[in-house]
């Protein structure tokens, strides 16, 4: 498969019930994922208030902070023992406006998205010939946008 959709399920839920994966679906919490590149493990995108409340990717709400986590390659992921290199670009409204991985102060309201590149240096030794004719960046996860009132 060269893409996924990732669904992220309540964090009470030990067994997810297909409710669950629907309610994730309807509510927007969920990113896409270009597996050809490697499948991600530990993203999180989410906005916080002056009081902590949380509103996750797909959400809408007032927020002073935009948390960026940056996944990392899972365990199942093809390696060759090189580390690739990931950039989290955050737009606003359709526009670059952050970059990188941690916490972003935000003033004024928007719709931000997340995105995260991949230059798939652990895909050398499975590239042929010339690997370095593919060893570029690319766009690797697109979240759902988060909207700040």
């Amino acid at each position: 498969r060269w893409f996924s959709n990732h669904l992220l399920v309540s964090k009470d839920t030990t067994i997810p019930s297909p409710d669950d994966y629907d309610e994730a679906l309807s509510s927007g919490r969920l990113y896409i994922a270009f597996e050809i590149l490697g499948t991600p493990s530990g993203l999180d995108f989410h906005l916080i208030d002056e009081e902590g409340t949380i509103t996750e990717m797909g959400g809408s709400g007032p927020g002073t902070m935009l948390v960026a986590r940056c996944p990392t390659l899972s365990d199942h992921s093809p390696k060759d023992g090189n580390e690739p290199e990931i950039q989290a670009t955050i737009f606003k409204d359709g526009i670059p406006w952050e970059t990188g991985c941690g916490e972003h102060p935000i003033a004024e309201a928007g719709v931000y998205r997340m995105r995260i590149d991949i230059l798939p240096n652990h895909l050398q030794e499975f590239l042929g010939e010339a690997p370095m004719d593919w060893v570029q960046s690319y766009p690797w996860v697109y979240t759902n946008p988060i909207r700040v009132h």
